[in-house]
């Protein structure tokens, strides 16, 4: 319910407000007292419009020089008090808009916002203008219906009944049909009741199968161990001659060892047979015409000479160096190059004699090297003889046809 509306600055209105109370209220004046104005300021909060500036007072607007009008500081508002509360609609050059509850909206172009029309609750069914016909009264009869018809929503449950009845007819026939094939499928099932039997008879085929499978491997497994068997068996008949080679294997394994040891010793003797074969080689170089023995005698008497010819040369010097002091000391008027002269023959001599001893040096080393030569090479013969013993003793005599022992061989 509409309990007040207040026009400020519109049209004839400076300030106007009228009180509304429950039941009919009347508005009354002389022409032109501004009774629409009152009406145009409600149609401008409920529905946005007339939004003309002709319709603010001329207080509240001016005119330019090009007779345009323009608004002022002065605000144009028309408020509209009800039991929802309060909606305000201002306009001035600053803003233009509505107030709600005391919340300002603004922007709002032509439409009204759902606030405004959730307050006021007012439809244009709830206004008649000044010269709207009547209501319902200058209306045709299918007017009215249509206009019933909208209030009560008969449209959407004329098009609910339709929708239903199409449904129900629709669900009818399915039944119908549903009804028809499950009898259709009844009857077969009656028909395939020894589905079931051969099911059974299916699954005891199936488990009789696993078990001949099953049987079949075992059956290949055991063929191919027996067939594996044949071959071994085959194959140890043709190895009947092992334990007698394990024999030999064994005998050949002793002679083996015996070998290693017999080789061992064979190697050393051979170094020292080696050794004594060039020892006489270098013997047979020098040459010697005479035996070994004479050599060494002759070795001794050389070595003999050699010290004494040293000796005398010592001496000779000892003799020169001293005669030397004594000219220069006494004036002494005798002749020292002779003695010098006889020095220098017996460096000659002297150096001879040196490489003589390198020589008989080395002849002393042969001399040595030739006796422990002589002396390996007897012992040496003696061990190759009874090395060769050991061999024949070890290696027995083998068949010239088939290569194993004399003892084993069957040819």
């Amino acid at each position: 319910m509409i309990t007040s509306l207040t026009a400020e600055n519109r049209q004839s209105h400076a300030a106007t407000t009228l009180h509304f109370h429950e039941g009919m209220n009347v508005i009354t004046g002389h022409s032109r007292a501004g009774k629409t104005s009152l009406f145009r300021s409600f149609e401008w909060v409920r529905v946005n419009r007339p939004n003309s500036m002709r319709h603010i007072s001329r207080w509240a607007r001016s005119t330019t020089k090009a007779g345009d009008l323009k608004l002022t500081d002065q605000t144009s508002s028309v408020t509209v008090e009800c039991t929802k509360g309060t909606v305000k609609r201002l306009r001035n050059k600053d803003v233009n808009g509505y107030e709600v509850n005391g919340t300002r909206l603004e922007a709002v172009g032509t439409s009204v916002p759902d606030q405004v029309t959730q307050v006021l609750n007012l439809a244009d069914v709830n206004v008649q203008h000044q010269h709207t016909p009547h209501f319902f009264l200058s209306w045709s009869p299918p007017e009215i219906a249509r206009y019933l018809n909208d209030i009560c929503g008969m449209e959407a449950m004329d098009t609910a009944m339709k929708l239903s009845a199409s449904r129900l007819r629709a669900t009818s026939t399915k039944l119908n049909t549903d009804k028809a094939e499950l009898l259709t499928l009844e009857n077969e099932i009656e028909d395939l009741a020894w589905v079931a039997y051969a099911e059974n008879l299916l699954q005891e085929a199936e488990k009789a199968v696993g078990i001949l499978e099953a049987h079949k491997a075992k059956t290949a497994r055991l063929t191919g161990l027996v067939e594996e068997a044949n071959r071994q068996v085959a194959l140890v008949s043709k190895f009947s001659w092992v334990p007698t080679a394990a024999l030999l294997l064994d005998d050949a394994k002793q002679i083996d060892e015996r070998l290693e040891t017999t080789w061992g010793k064979w190697s050393k003797l051979s170094f020292l047979l080696k050794g004594a074969k060039d020892a006489l080689a270098t013997l047979a170089t020098l040459r010697v015409p005479y035996g070994i023995e004479e050599l060494i005698q002759s070795v001794k008497d050389a070595d003999i000479a050699y010290t004494a010819k040293v000796s005398q040369g010592k001496r000779l010097r000892e003799l020169v160096d001293t005669a030397k002091a004594q000219k220069s000391k006494c004036g002494l008027s005798y002749d020292v190059a002779t003695v010098e002269d006889l020095l220098v023959d017996l460096g000659k001599v002297n150096k001879r004699l040196t490489n003589t001893n390198d020589d008989i040096s080395r002849l002393r080393g042969l001399i040595v090297t030739a006796k422990s030569s002589k002396s390996l090479m007897e012992r040496a013969n003696a061990s190759v003889v009874a090395l060769q013993a050991q061999l024949d003793a070890i290696v027995p005599e083998v068949c010239s046809k088939c290569g194993q022992p004399l003892p084993t061989c069957k040819d």
